[in-house]
């Protein structure tokens, strides 16, 4: 079995097809509908990167993933149709590992995912994940948390 991604998808359909070519490439893929979804993914598959829009919810997932060393290590790719500086910015502040652009070729799409699970393998991400869902899962019930509610993307 390939490498394990693990693509968080907008409920549009456009990651579907970065989906499929990565499976048609030979890597295990993963959707979930989601940063929430994704978070209990995180625990089943233990995957080497993570792909997803760098929308709101999505961002904040990367600066939780990132803050922890269990899931610092894990690359996280975010795929926009909008290319500005503003929002390149936004996901590496959040703590990305790359900003593609969402008109790449399936082609230059698997080349560029390709450089980012070259030795990069986390640890034991199961029970860090379950500590976490249940803090954001807490500050989520909080009507005065600033964390932004996590909704199905």
């Amino acid at each position: 079995m390939g490498k394990k991604v693990l693509v968080i998808e907008d409920g549009h359909g456009r990651l579907k097809a970065y989906s499929l070519w990565l499976e048609e490439a030979g890597y295990e893929v993963t959707r979930a509908g989601g940063s929430l979804a994704a978070l209990f993914a995180l625990a089943r598959v233990e995957p080497d990167l993570v792909i997803g829009e760098p929308v709101m919810n999505n961002l904040a997932l990367t600066r939780e993933l990132k803050a922890y060393q269990e899931t610092r290590r894990v690359p996280i790719v975010m795929i926009s149709a909008k290319d500005t500086p503003k929002s390149r910015a936004a996901a590496f502040k959040a703590g990305c590992d790359a900003y593609l652009p969402q008109y790449l070729s399936s082609d230059g799409f698997v080349a560029e995912i390709k450089r980012f699970l070259r030795d990069r393998r986390p640890k034991r991400l199961a029970g860090f994940v379950r500590a976490q869902s249940k803090s954001i899962e807490a500050r989520r019930m909080k009507p005065e948390s600033k964390t932004p509610n996590v909704l199905l993307l």
